[in-house]
């Protein structure tokens, strides 16, 4: 998979986020950071991600969001 600039900084953005406050961002607060408008497009991107290997996180629950071993590799 090939990952765009926002999909980078949503990584990035991420692993700095659960580094510095101890916890996951929301989705909401990932599509703020990069400039999405959309929840919509935050949910698409961050699944894709998910597909990819690169995040993990619960459907439905807050704050599950976080980097796989494959992401920080």
């Amino acid at each position: 998979m090939r990952l765009t600039g926002k999909d980078r900084r949503a990584l990035e953005f991420i692993n700095v986020f659960c580094e510095v406050r101890g916890f996951s961002p929301t989705f909401e607060e990932v599509g703020t950071a990069i400039g999405w408008e959309s929840t919509q497009t935050v949910s698409h991107s961050l699944h894709k991600l998910r597909k990819a290997g690169l995040v993990e996180f619960q459907d439905g629950l807050p704050r599950t969001l976080r980097l796989t071993k494959k992401a920080r590799a």
